[in-house]
C-alpha cells in the first residue's frame, strides 16, 4: 500500500494552468508518455530506413532523409497529441507559448538551416551515407 502523505504528495496540485492541475504525478505520466513517443518514432524511423524502404531499392541517401522526415513529424504529432490529451490547455499558454516560441526560432534558425539543407543533400543524391 501507498501511504496517505505520499500519494497526496505526489497529487497535490502544484500550479493550475487550466483545466488540468499540473501535479507531480501529472508531469511523471506526461514525460512517461512523452518518452514512449520518442520511442515509437525511434522504431519508426528503422523499421522505415532499414526494412522497409530498402526492399524498394530506394538509395541510401532517400531512405535516410524520408526515415528522418518521418520520424520528426510523429515525434512532432504524438508530443502535441500528449500534452492536448493530458489536459494541458495551449490557450491559457498562449502568450508565453507565442514569446518563447519567438525566441527559439531566432537561436534554431541555423539548426534548422543545417537540417534542412543536409537533408536536400541526401535528397539530391550528391551525398552518400556511410561512406
Amino acid at each position: 500500500m501507498i501511504p496517505e502523505s505520499l500519494l497526496r504528495a505526489f497529487t497535490a496540485p502544484l500550479f493550475p494552468p487550466g483545466e488540468q492541475s499540473i501535479s507531480l504525478l501529472w508531469l511523471l505520466q506526461v514525460a512517461s508518455l512523452l518518452v514512449a513517443v520518442s520511442l515509437v518514432a525511434r522504431a519508426i524511423k528503422f523499421l522505415l530506413k532499414d526494412r522497409l524502404l530498402p526492399r524498394f531499392q530506394i538509395p541510401e541517401g532517400r531512405r535516410e532523409a524520408t526515415a528522418t522526415l518521418t520520424s520528426l513529424g510523429v515525434t512532432a504529432l504524438g508530443y502535441v497529441l500528449v500534452v492536448q490529451g493530458g489536459g494541458l490547455d495551449f490557450g491559457a499558454l498562449a502568450v508565453l507559448l507565442g514569446a518563447l516560441g519567438v525566441g527559439l526560432g531566432f537561436g534554431l534558425q541555423d539548426l534548422t538551416r543545417n537540417l534542412s539543407g543536409g537533408l536536400t543533400l541526401l535528397m539530391e543524391g550528391k551525398l552518400k551515407v556511410g561512406i
